[in-house]
């Protein structure tokens, strides 16, 4: 299955080229551009009424917009967007339909209830036209051998002309998405997110810097004598010994402390990739050892509060947000982004907690861990797949393809009516443009403009993401900001972004020892820290219980998984 796999990549790329050369004689014929003569189809009736719409029918290869010459439809399985208000009345939504001549019926389902309502749709065999969601490699290859997804690799070599372009650019694109038995099943969503590069992050509150003459802090003693200035300082300024020098949860994202505290003496992961391919475990070492006896004694010191190991994220939000200067109690969290710890309904805003870069431990050590290869796209699922019941395949390939343009990418983040959606500004993009662009809509609490990047594939454009204005109160300001003290220390840890495996049986077993694993350590690590564990006298049994748990075997696995 893998010769298959790696021949069918192969034929892939060979496509791609022997297309790249036709197109090159052919000229220039831009495939799916709103900006060209559209003709007459942009004023076609987009009322949807039953009567112009069609759902068969032979369907012509198009070059541009509209799709089709005759109104057709498609039914689009979705997950609801809180910040998006409908999205049948949506701007983006009207002005696609008019352009492509494709009228969607959305089924769209509350994010708490999708994955139920997802497998619902499987065991009753009621499957719309394209499912536009993520998918994990394990249930594209269940829905494959059902019959339930139609396999893309033909439809995307006649009209996929963006998705293709990105296989060029990006190889791996291939692998990603190329299922064992050598076929496409999706499309996907990459993001150039910089703040996905390093998850272990920590934030300290920069108006209790400013207050107590504070440095940011370089060294894992310089944060343990920070942590003490805000414990003992009353940098709150209320007369009452109530901070909290650090407060986080066990969340994901980051939000844990055995990963920022964790890093300067051992890389805070559980699988690396040595030099020679060789995967080893990493949170049985005496450096990851060493770690917890640094936060154990942080702990001691009472610069560390037990709640951080048993609130969840909504309890931390109440405990950060303050009404006041006085009311302040949180010194510190961690997160890959403030937003983990901080939900802005305070005084104390998310931009007031500034990133600070991984610490120096004692032995020099300075790095914290990336699952990113290649420094730009920091995050990729498969996404967006069309099912059996389609009817238009052609045509929905089409219409998932265009969001792959950089054009597309510039409409999900700004619009495309300038006055109206974003204006050009002589003011700095967050990436240090001179000009910019200004959103003149706000998405805060919802808007419904566009889709927000939710329902469609998506491949993030660095150059199109960062150029807008320059914002401290702007998320994609924050996550820019957040990334930079980060970027000279990231050391990759080797695991691939995606990972297929054709055995089914190693796939649960993984899962398993995963699920396994990751409960048995937490409860461990957190007991070693709070001194319900002694770390001293029970370490090493503690090793060999993981190894009684099968970590021979688990490495093995991950062995597998690394080198695909």
């Amino acid at each position: 299955m893998k010769n298959l796999k790696k021949i069918a990549i192969m034929l892939i790329i060979a496509a791609m080229s022997l297309s790249t050369a036709a197109c090159s004689k052919q000229g220039d014929s831009s495939s799916g551009s709103s900006t060209g003569d559209s003709g007459s189809e942009s004023s076609t009736d987009t009322s949807g009424s039953e009567s112009s719409v069609s759902t068969s029918g032979t369907v012509e290869r198009k070059e541009g917009f509209p799709l089709s010459d005759e109104k057709v439809e498609l039914e689009i399985w979705t997950i609801r967007s809180t910040q998006v208000e409908d999205l049948e009345t949506n701007k983006l939504t009207q002005w696609y339909e008019e352009q492509t001549n494709v009228h969607v019926n959305w089924i769209s389902i509350e994010s708490a209830d999708a994955t139920t309502a997802f497998n619902l749709t499987l065991a009753s065999h009621e499957y719309p036209d394209v499912y536009a969601r993520r998918f994990s490699t394990s249930e594209i290859m269940m829905c494959a051998e059902d019959g339930v997804l139609l396999p893309l690799n033909d439809l995307i070599d006649e009209y996929g002309p963006n998705l293709k372009q990105k296989w060029e650019e990006n190889p791996a694109f291939v692998e990603y998405m190329t299922a064992p038995d050598g076929n496409v099943y999706t499309f996907f969503d990459a993001d150039t997110g910089t703040h996905l590069l390093a998850e272990n992050k920590m934030f300290v509150y920069k108006p209790w810097l400013d207050k107590l003459g504070l440095d940011v802090p370089e060294t894992t003693e310089d944060f343990k004598k920070m942590l003490i200035a805000f414990r003992d300082q009353d940098p709150n300024g209320n007369g009452i010994k109530d901070e909290i020098p650090y407060l986080s949860c066990m969340g994901w994202g980051g939000s844990s402390p055995f990963g920022y505290m964790i890093d300067p003496f051992e890389l805070s992961t559980d699988f690396f990739r040595e030099e020679d391919g060789t995967v080893v475990y990493k949170r049985n070492t005496d450096g990851f050892r060493d770690g917890l006896a640094y936060m154990r004694d942080l702990y001691a010191e009472g610069l560390i509060t037990e709640e951080t190991f048993v609130q969840d994220m909504t309890q931390l939000y109440a405990v950060v947000a303050a009404t006041d200067d006085s009311s302040v109690l949180v010194g510190c969290s961690s997160g890959i982004w403030q937003g983990m710890f901080n939900d802005n309904t305070g005084v104390n805003k998310q931009y007031d907690y500034v990133a600070i870069p991984p610490l120096k431990g004692p032995t020099g050590l300075q790095q914290t861990a990336t699952t990113c290869p290649d420094g730009i796209y920091t995050f990729f699922q498969n996404d967006c797949a069309i099912t059996k019941e389609c009817e238009i395949p052609e045509i929905a390939v089409q219409w998932l393809d265009y969001w792959l343009g950089e054009e597309a990418t510039w409409i999900q983040y700004y619009g495309w009516e300038e006055g109206v959606d974003y204006e050009v500004v002589d003011e700095p993009s967050v990436r240090g443009d001179e000009k910019s662009y200004r959103y003149l809509f706000s998405s805060d609490p919802v808007q419904n403009i566009n889709w927000l990047n939710t329902v469609i594939p998506r491949c993030d454009f660095y150059d199109v993401r960062f150029s807008m204005t320059y914002d401290p109160t702007n998320i994609d300001t924050l996550l820019w900001q957040v990334a930079q003290p980060y970027n000279d220390y990231l050391v990759y840890t080797g695991k691939p972004l995606v990972s297929w495996s054709s055995d089914t049986q190693l796939a649960e077993r993984q899962n398993n020892f995963r699920t396994l694993f990751g409960e048995y350590t937490k409860e461990n690590e957190v007991a070693f820290v709070i001194g319900t564990r002694d770390l001293d006298a029970e370490w090493e049994t503690y090793c060999q219980e993981l190894e009684d748990l099968g970590l021979k075997e688990y490495t093995e696995i991950m062995q597998e998984v690394y080198n695909q």
